[in-house]
């Protein structure tokens, strides 16, 4: 009985709506609409134009013609936006009510179509910060009973560009489409979901819709921009979040504007505008809602860079009947939002912002929907997470370090908080929990120390532990047979190593430098390590001098193996030449 009542009364509703538009058919169309731009190189952009037409109106166009102009530049000119998606049908009817919108049959009682242009703008490179870029179009929706004659005015919206900036800048963009059909005297929440990719500061204003060519429209009295539609609260916007909340108390068709304007270290440096239609219609469904963050009326939570947020949405409705469903507007990346599969979900959101996350508000929308006939019951919900600095002291993972190759090192953190929780390090693989870790390296290796305090900030350190090379040692010869009583030279070289340190002592006329004479007694076996500068040692290299007594009247040479093979060589000892 709910519904059939329902349906009966919407179907005056819009039986008297299309006979009012009848003769205005060729113009009833243009519901919203909004432009973006997206920074693909230094003065070029992509940019959108984003269209939302009443299905009852003419066929979506297959191209718009986008204006641009700069006073500083000198340049006024106009280029062509292509069609690249839609029109796509997104009028709010769920399939149980077995209606089809106007956009599929012209038996349809409501339909709604998004359509998306696309084209290049090239603009002079680091020329202009006051670019601005307009579309407007005949004719609005002749259905809007707040407009002096709404079918003579045209819809118009605008954005505003800077391209002195390096790099160059994105524009915020809408997440959320303007489908905003709602009942009368029901309590009604909407957010637009605005995201700005570069994180600039946001802040939202009504402004008055424009007819061609940047005109205000006309209003009938007592309606205007900030009061576009009869309600018994006000029109509300919240200038940080965007929100838009009213209770309507007539069935009517109202439109407004909405200026979203960006700031970066507060500098104003853009602005887009979306243009929206209300429609309040005498039905009865009661809206569904959303809870703020766990279950509370606070819709603002804080956390650190590099910690971990989490809480519940939860979802509610008065139609015991209905069921209800809830989505997100993936608005933060890096998060999620996850719901349960019950009439009346509970959503989660999860997040753990990186530690390099700039300070500021991030923001999200959640969208509750129970599935009414005819249309969909619909209220947006705005949630603000602000990353917020890290009051406690910094931890120090000690300074960067050197060892030699195949030594270990210990690695000190340290930080003056008294609110520690614990202390972790990692090398990118391997996690190492402690304050304190010793560490062996096989080649240069930085280790990332992270300090969790009790209030749940994060704070990291890196150090650097570089491994230098071990030096390598060449010695000549590398054995060599001489007479008793005899000597060799020995010769050790690096290309790194500037000490060398032989052993054993004893024959040698040096045990630190890099020529010693051997002269020993009996067959030895000497060892040479050599050091860098950074005191890293060699592996130690060994030569053999072997002694031996010649026979009689036979000359005493030193016989030796060559560097470059196995072959030998001879050398005269400058102690025993001559017969024996």
């Amino acid at each position: 009985m709910k519904h059939s009542l329902l349906s009966r009364g919407l179907k005056f509703f819009v039986f008297s709506l299309i006979s009012f538009t009848f003769h205005f058919s060729y113009a009833t169309h243009i519901m919203g609409a909004n432009i973006t731009y997206e920074c693909v190189g230094p003065g070029r952009y992509l940019v959108y134009l984003t269209m939302y037409r009443d299905c009852g109106g003419i066929d979506a166009e297959s191209s718009h013609t986008l204006n641009f102009r700069s006073q500083q530049c000198n340049v006024n000119s106009s280029i062509t936006l292509n069609r690249i998606s839609g029109p796509t049908d997104i009028t709010p009817i769920p399939a149980l009510c077995g209606t089809p919108s106007r956009c599929a049959s012209s038996n349809g009682q409501f339909g709604v179509q998004k359509v998306v242009y696309r084209g290049t703008l090239n603009l002079p490179v680091g020329c202009g910060s006051d670019w601005v870029l307009w579309w407007d179009l005949c004719c609005r929706n002749a259905a809007i009973n707040t407009l002096n004659n709404p079918s003579n005015q045209s819809t118009f919206v605008e954005s505003r560009l800077n391209n002195t900036l390096s790099p160059c800048n994105n524009s915020p963009v809408f997440l959320n489409d303007p489908v905003a059909y709602y009942c009368v005297n029901q309590n009604v929440i909407y957010n637009h979901g605005v995201t700005d990719a570069d994180g600039d500061s946001l802040v939202f204003r009504l402004i008055a819709p424009r007819d061609a060519n940047g005109i205000q429209v006309t209003y009938n009295a007592p309606y205007s921009p900030t009061n576009p539609i009869a309600t018994a609260t006000g029109f509300n916007l919240n200038s940080a979040n965007g929100d838009i909340t009213f209770t309507p108390t007539q069935a009517q068709v109202g439109v407004t504007a909405v200026l979203v304007e960006e700031y970066r270290n507060g500098i104003l440096i853009g602005s887009v505008v979306r243009d929206i239609q209300f429609t309040i219609l005498n039905c009865t469904n009661t809206l569904p809602t959303a809870s703020g963050i766990n279950g509370s009326n606070r819709f603002v939570d804080s956390v650190c860079a590099g910690a971990q947020i989490s809480f519940t949405i939860n979802s509610a409705d008065p139609d015991a009947n209905q069921i209800v469903s809830m989505d997100w507007n993936n608005a933060i990346t890096g998060a999620s939002f996850t719901t349960t599969s019950s009439n009346r979900p509970v959503g989660t959101f999860t997040w753990t912002p990186p530690l390099n996350t700039p300070t500021g508000n991030y923001s999200f929308t959640v969208k509750v929907e129970d599935n009414a006939c005819p249309l969909r019951g619909v209220n947006v919900y705005s949630y603000t997470i602000f990353v917020k600095p890290n009051p406690n002291p910094p931890v120090s993972g000690g300074g960067n370090k050197i060892i030699c190759e195949g030594q270990q090192i210990t690695l000190s953190a340290s930080s003056q908080a008294s609110n520690i929780v614990s202390y972790t390090w990692t090398d990118g693989i391997n996690t190492f929990p402690g304050q304190n870790i010793t560490v062996s390296p096989l080649t240069t290796t930085v280790y990332t120390v992270t300090l969790r305090y009790a209030d749940g900030c994060l704070s990291t350190d890196n150090v650097l532990v570089k491994v230098n090379d071990k030096p390598t040692v060449v010695v000549f010869p590398p054995s060599a047979t001489i007479c008793s009583g005899g000597s060799v030279q020995l010769t050790a070289s690096s290309p790194t190593a500037t000490v060398f340190n032989w052993s054993p002592a004893t024959g040698l006329s040096c045990t630190n430098c890099a020529n010693p004479i051997a002269s020993p007694a009996s067959t030895t076996t000497y060892q040479v390590i050599g050091l860098d500068n950074a005191n890293c040692s060699s592996d130690p290299v060994s030569v053999t001098i072997t002694t031996s007594t010649p026979p009689p009247a036979a000359s005493c040479e030193v016989i030796y193996v060559t560097p470059n093979g196995t072959g030998n060589g001879t050398q005269q000892s400058p102690t025993n030449l001559g017969d024996a």
